[in-house]
């Protein structure tokens, strides 16, 4: 499940308190990393990050912006949609994939 949640519900941060907190919600926007990663996943014919281990680790990598790389021939479209989705930015009104 780690390759397909939006990687900005990782970010944590530690109240007053000392309590460590989420500071980002799932919302409709974060449903747009997941289409990227499955739009990608129909590219490839393989599942995301398939081989690795879907731990603390691969979550720390994914935050830190680590994506799939391109698979050849792939439509020049098509990758720019999927990256977009991707971004790890679903604020990012660039990142809308009607303006693709």
């Amino acid at each position: 499940m780690v390759p397909y949640v939006d990687p900005k519900t990782f970010n944590r941060r530690k109240n007053n308190n000392n309590q460590t907190t989420q500071i980002y919600s799932l919302n409709e926007k974060s449903d747009v990393y997941s289409v990227g990663i499955l739009l990608w996943e129909i590219s490839s014919g393989q599942p995301s990050f398939y081989g690795e281990n879907y731990d603390v680790g691969l979550i720390l990598e994914i935050s830190q912006g680590h994506r799939k790389t391109v698979v050849p021939d792939t439509p020049e479209e098509y990758v720019k949609i999927y990256t977009k989705c991707w971004d790890g930015e679903p604020d990012n009104p660039s990142n809308n994939i009607s303006s693709s």
